[in-house]
């Protein structure tokens, strides 16, 4: 992630991982930043620890909370008094605080504010705050303890900061008008079933459901600030990160080093390395990971839970300012130049479950938003009070509605990032030269009994994804996807007939490259000028025609104004497939995220068994990179950490290992005479220029390398 910190520590074996002193920022070469110097303790280290992470976390939360656990009163002066729910037949105006922090840390810039004063007024003895354990307890947990503080047949409005929207959104689940349909459906019990160390939120889910039976307690408003309601990338890979920026943020222009927060702070963060995103150890920050099943089962848009509370949401964006220079380097390349406050994902702040109620928002955007600022300025303050002072389920100047059919379609979009669609091309004038266009792995439309199931979102949300195993029955390639290859298609219309390629990108490539043999000799009838743009797993399905149909490729090959043209094709494998078997991908988190009925793993037991996934494996034969060798597969699942990890079986590692020899006997002798390779790099990730291209005997094609930066 640090290049700098790589370069600095050769020749080391401290075993430390470090923030370096001075980074690049993002545009350093481009000449805005340059470099970037930050001031961070250097507390991050390898070593074995003799406390316990859970141990320390609950030190730090003892000491940020002040020893103020439960639910509380507030006074005027901001103190917390005993809660007696002497006055039940008012609402009850509830606090609901952030990670590691308090109701202090969280709300603390309201008091002696506008809001303030309208929130004495509005609830007086009624205005409570719920101080919470945010990194040992999880918000299923949170949730149950506040419930079980308050009285019968209360009616709240809730106010939360960042992680105490989660506590909101489960207490909303289990609130709604509809007795026979709230909390959390048999399918989301279901899909914890599946996961290993959740048996307490279970446990958790029952006796919510058994205390709000029991006390009917009603939510008629929820104010959520900075939500991470689709978890956040900062938490997504390592407990540290977030740990570090919220270290860092709530530190900013203060001076709390050497104070008790800051010591039991910098403990922790010292030993969470090693704790990973154990759900065991620290189940409140597990939550916010965007991969946590609790995630999952919370927004799922088909779970049947339709929550009729409205909800005003408060969303930012941080802009660039002095004071915050270092960290925003530092949160560009954590979060992947998302916007984001430098704790939570813009986008994830939108994220709300199912709701028949109205839903508005306020974006914040400035040099004086961050995760810890939104009730600072005046402007957002003004605003706030302003929903405070309205209506249940009525909009409020300043705050843009968000309708369910908004949240559905951008829910789709940032589930497959966008794709989606179909195009088909296959009509030939036999006046014009042809183009024949053939799509990447999973770019191909595949329908069953003219059912389409991929891409289709709403069935993967259903569960439907089964249906693409290996032993589906008249499952038929019949268009390209759209979003991906329409432009394209578009473009060489211009000056050709073009002919998408549709093929099942299940099947192992010599199947359809039997297909796209018959193809072939049915378009060279028409003596027009053929050319084959063949993209990533495209390209393989092309190499392998040669190989198979050598007759047909001669002719191909000689035929007038012929030019195959090779789009990052993995001719040699690739070794992001390997990644995709053990799930650290992107495409199997986005499906994991949207198919509730799917565990990660119940998902890779189907595509390790397809036979078009396997042919792009590397096509590598020394030790340790031998992919047909069960103990090459053994010893990742060992690094991987899960002994019962789903591996490509003794059959289907044979049926590799014959292809993949057959593949490395024929391809140096494959004449490229008139082959164009563009290879791309991705400028964030190592280039792997290496497993795309074989070395060949023969004449190799041109290689055009072109840079790809990320917009």
């Amino acid at each position: 992630m640090f290049p700098e910190v790589a370069l600095q520590a050769r020749g080391t074996d401290s075993g430390a991982f470090e923030l370096p002193i001075g980074i690049s920022s993002p545009g350093a070469e481009r000449g805005l930043f340059g470099k970037v110097l930050i001031k961070l303790v250097n507390v991050f280290t390898k070593k074995a620890v003799a406390v316990e992470v859970r141990k320390l976390a609950a030190d730090l939360e003892r000491k940020t909370l002040e020893n103020f656990s439960g639910l509380y009163r507030l006074d005027e002066n901001f103190k917390f008094q005993s809660f007696d729910a002497s006055n039940p037949d008012k609402p009850y105006f509830v606090f609901l605080h952030g990670t590691a922090s308090s109701t202090k840390g969280s709300f603390g810039d309201l008091h002696n504010t506008e809001v303030w004063s309208y929130l004495r007024q509005t609830y007086g003895d009624n205005l409570l705050a719920f101080q919470h354990e945010s990194l040992t307890k999880s918000p299923l947990m949170n949730a149950l303890q506040l419930v079980q503080a308050l009285p019968p047949r209360a009616t709240l409005h809730l106010m939360s900061q960042s992680r105490g929207g989660l506590i909101g959104d489960i207490i909303c689940r289990f609130c709604t008008t509809d007795d026979n349909v709230r909390g959390f459906t048999t399918q989301n019990i279901e899909r914890l079933q599946q996961e290993p160390d959740r048996n307490v939120d279970l446990q958790m889910i029952e006796a919510l459901r058994m205390e709000l039976m029991n006390k009917q307690i009603r939510v008629e408003k929820f104010i959520r600030s900075a939500c991470p309601a689709d978890g956040t990338t900062l938490a997504s890979k390592r407990l540290d990160n977030v740990l570090n920026m919220l270290f860092n943020l709530i530190g900013i222009g203060t001076a709390w080093a050497g104070s008790p927060v800051y010591l039991a702070f910098k403990g922790l963060i010292s030993n969470v390395i090693s704790a990973k995103n154990d759900v065991k150890t620290l189940p409140g920050l597990e939550a916010m990971d965007t991969r946590s099943p609790f995630i999952e089962i919370l927004n799922h848009p088909v779970s049947g839970i339709v929550i009729d509370t409205p909800l005003t949401i408060i969303a930012g964006n941080c802009k660039a300012k002095f004071n915050l220079k270092a960290l925003l380097v530092i949160a560009s390349k954590l979060f992947f130049l998302k916007k984001n406050d430098l704790i939570v994902d813009t986008q994830s702040m939108y994220k709300t479950p199912m709701r028949s109620g109205l839903v508005q928002v306020l974006f914040d955007e400035g040099t004086d938003v961050d995760h810890f600022s939104y009730f600072k300025n005046h402007r957002s303050r003004l605003l706030i009070k302003q929903a405070l002072e309205a209506k249940p389920n009525t909009p409020v100047a300043g705050f843009a509605l968000r309708s369910q059919a908004e949240q559905l379609a951008q829910e789709r979009n940032a589930a497959l990032g966008l794709e989606g669609g179909q195009v088909f091309k296959d009509k030939v004038t036999g006046s014009r030269p042809i183009a024949v266009v053939l799509p990447g792995i999973m770019g191909t439309n595949l329908s069953q009994d003219d059912i389409l199931i991929w891409i289709n979102y709403f069935g993967i949300v259903a569960g439907k994804l089964s249906r693409l195993n290996i032993d589906g029955k008249n499952i038929k390639a019949h268009s390209l996807v759209r979003t991906s290859y329409l432009d394209l298609s578009r473009q060489l219309e211009k000056q050709y007939d073009v002919v998408t390629f549709a093929f099942d990108w299940r099947l192992q490539m010599n199947e359809s490259a039997a297909l796209f043999n018959a193809k072939i000799q049915e378009l060279l009838k028409y003596r027009q000028p053929i050319k084959l743009v063949a993209h990533s797993m495209g390209g393989v399905l092309v190499r392998d025609f040669i190989i198979n149909f050598p007759d047909t490729w001669q002719q191909l090959n000689a035929s007038v104004g012929f030019r195959l043209l090779f789009l990052g094709a993995p001719l040699g494998g690739s070794f992001r497939i390997p990644a995709v078997l053990f799930g650290e991908d992107a495409i199997i988190e986005k499906l994991n995220k949207v198919d509730i009925f799917h565990s990660k793993k119940d998902l890779l037991k189907i595509f390790a068994k397809l036979p078009g996934i396997l042919s792009l494996l590397p096509l590598t034969t020394d030790a340790g990179n031998d992919f047909a060798e069960k103990s090459t597969w053994e010893n990742m699942r060992d690094a991987y950490g899960v002994a019962d990890w789903p591996l490509p079986s003794d059959t289907d590692r044979k049926t590799f290992r014959d292809y993949r020899d057959f593949i490395n006997k024929q391809m140096p002798d494959i004449d490229f005479t008139n082959a164009v390779y563009i290879a791309g790099r991705d400028k964030p990730h190592p280039a792997r220029i290496a497993s795309m291209i074989p070395s060949m005997a023969n004449s190799w094609c041109s290689l055009v390398r072109r840079k790809v930066t990320r917009a």
